[in-house]
Order: C-alpha cells, then structure tokens, then sequence
C-alpha cells in the first residue's frame, strides 16, 4: 500500500431520489384530485340544496299570492257586509252590537290580508338572497 489508488476496484453507488421524488410527487397529485373531487361534490350538493330550496321559496311565493287574491276578495265581501249592516242600523233593523261584529270580521281579514303581504315579501327576499339578487 503505497497510497496510491487502487484501480483494479470499481466502486460503483446508487441514489435513489428519483422514484422517490416520483411516488412524492404522485401522492400529492393523488391529494390534490381527492381535495378537488370533495369540493366538487360539496358545491354539486350546495348548488341542489339552494335549488331546492329556491323553489320552496317560489312555491309559498305563488301560495302567498294566490291567498292574497282570495282575501282581496274576501275583504270585500266583509266590507260590504259592515256597510249594509250599518245602513240597517241607521234604518233601526239592527243594532250596535252586529255592526261592530261585522266591523271586527272586515278587520281580521284585513290583518290576515297584511300578514299575507308581509309573508310574500318575506319569501321575495329570501329568493332575492338565494339568488343573490339584491339589486331590483
């Protein structure tokens, strides 16, 4: 040994940072397509859920509106009612008491009637928020 180097012997390593990078790097794209494929599915179950919902909005908007018409209607008889009944007492066929039942019916259609108004225009701003149209 005359410390030169020996160059009947060949040493030969090996790295292996390239398959490992590689599975590294398919792990992360394997991560990422399951993070992409769950918020796929979040926002396909979030967009059925605001249209189900939207169109319950819609179906107690045309309910509200149908109800409104029937006690438009239906206000108007009570009010003709309470005028006739008023006229008779003038005329002493009636009295006091029936006038003012008469009246009180008129006004408990008239507050159904409101509370009809304010239930569409409750269901008009959910639609409103469901769609994010607050511009009208």
């Amino acid at each position: 040994s005359s410390g030169e180097p020996d160059t009947s012997r060949l040493q030969v390593g090996l790295v292996f940072e390239l398959p490992l990078e590689n599975r590294k790097g398919r792990g992360e794209e394997a991560a990422a397509r399951a993070t992409k494929e769950a918020i796929e599915r979040q926002r396909t179950y979030l967009a059925r859920e605001l249209e189900t919902n939207l169109q319950q909005v819609v179906n107690t908007m045309q309910a509200t509106e149908r109800r409104l018409q029937l006690l438009e209607e239906e206000l108007k008889s009570a009010n003709t009612v309470a005028d006739a009944e008023r006229r008779r007492w003038r005329a002493g066929d009636s009295n006091l008491f029936m006038v003012a039942a008469r009246e009180e019916e008129a006004a408990n259609v008239e507050i159904r009637k409101w509370t009809a108004v304010y239930d569409f225009n409750t269901a008009e701003v959910e639609a409103r928020f469901i769609t994010a149209d607050f511009v009208k």
